[in-house]
């Protein structure tokens, strides 16, 4: 290819991703006003653009393009050719723009990705702050709105100790230990994210208005619901499964048998999160929700951070800090070992059936496992079981 050739293959490629960023710029109008029409949720929000390819395109279709589609039905479809929804959505970003708050659609990159992948997802999210929703490690802290002296010193301790972890934390903005988690967060200088159960222009409870703002400061509020549009009634359970979906695990501090934080539990086990509760005093009315969750296997018991570090692996991460700073060298071979330990986690398993899962000879792998256990990276464990070593 002569330069000449190449300039212009290169100039038209160039002007093909411009031409793609614009269409999804003017995209995200139609996919606002799409999540305005009453009776397009989250999975028939995805399906329709799935089918279109673009949201513009279910705008301009015909009615028999969409009358077929499954679950919508003529009331949809007739509120598709509405004009005011497209209105609508203008309004809402110029209204967005002149406030400060940032409108993410489940198609931009920004989207939680976490998030993402449950079952039904919030077509948009409104926030306001300055933080990716990406992160490594975020985690959720939810409890009873009248925690107990006990639970208090608990999540003070706990959060005082994650500092050091490099995470975020997310939770309801609700009075009582809501309110404790990001008010600590901030504290302590952790990036939090408050989910509301409300547009993100209405700060409920009221009260909680000025620690809003600083959260804002060092982390961000977030809302599936549009700032433009009132709301009847908070939805707090939707709200929950917010919290859990945008992280890596759940912990409950003291809940009633019939608190709300039990709800974001059970959205958490849902999504294949972990959860943990802090248990209590089986006489105390405030441990009930979480004593109940231990002992039916929902949660984790919580007794300190370690507890958390063991059943989410932390200390593999740990591990490969110290490979790193004592230099500590492994060849294919080991790595390969350690790749697959560290996916098994504290489980352990056989010299025989590690052979057999990574397809190695036992004479070949009981010689690189003695080496190993020489570094000081794996141990023995009960069962003829080996693991890597905490």
């Amino acid at each position: 290819m002569n330069l000449l050739n190449y300039k212009s293959l290169k100039y038209q490629q160039q002007n093909d991703i411009k031409l793609i960023k614009n269409r999804q710029i003017k995209d995200k109008k139609y996919q606002i006003a799409l999540s305005m029409i009453k009776g397009i949720g989250g999975v028939l929000f995805r399906k329709l653009i799935n089918k279109f390819q673009f949201a513009e395109n279910i705008f301009n279709s015909n009615i028999n393009e969409l009358i077929g589609f499954p679950h919508v039905n003529y009331s949809i479809v007739k509120e598709i050719f509405e004009f005011k929804y497209l209105l609508n959505a203008e309004y809402l970003i110029k209204y967005c723009n002149e406030h400060e708050i940032k409108i993410i659609t489940f198609y931009d990159k920004e989207y939680p990705e976490k998030l993402r992948n449950i079952y039904n997802p919030p077509p948009i999210l409104y926030y306001k702050g300055n933080i990716s929703f990406n992160s490594t490690k975020i985690i959720s802290i939810v409890g009873t709105r009248k925690p107990t002296i006990y639970g208090k010193n608990f999540l003070t301790k706990l959060i005082g100790e994650l500092k050091e972890e490099k995470l975020y934390i997310v939770s309801g903005l609700a009075s009582g230990i809501d309110y404790q988690v990001h008010r600590e967060s901030i504290r302590n200088e952790i990036e939090n994210i408050a989910v509301l159960p409300c547009p993100i222009n209405e700060i409920y409870p009221l009260k909680h208005t000025n620690l809003s703002k600083k959260i804002i400061e060092k982390g961000a509020l977030i809302s599936e619901y549009s700032p433009i549009e009132s709301q009847e009634k908070y939805y707090f359970p939707a709200r929950n499964r917010i919290i859990a979906g945008m992280s890596d695990l759940t912990i409950i501090i003291e809940a009633g048998k019939k608190s709300g934080a039990l709800i974001t539990a059970e959205f958490a086990n849902e999504f294949n999160r972990e959860v943990f509760a802090l248990p209590g005093d089986v006489g105390r009315s405030k441990s009930q929700g979480c004593n109940n969750l231990i002992r039916s296997h929902k949660a984790n018991i919580l007794t300190s951070l370690d507890d958390i570090k063991y059943i989410m692996n932390w200390q593999t991460e740990k591990k490969e800090n110290i490979l790193k700073q004592n230099n500590i060298k492994l060849d294919y071979f080991e790595e390969k070992i350690m790749n697959y330990l560290k996916i098994i986690d504290h489980k352990g398993i056989t010299l025989e059936k590690l052979g057999f899962e990574i397809n190695s000879k036992l004479s070949n792998l009981s010689s690189k496992i003695m080496k190993l256990e020489m570094k000081n990276l794996i141990q023995k464990l009960p069962g003829d079981k080996i693991g890597i070593k905490y």
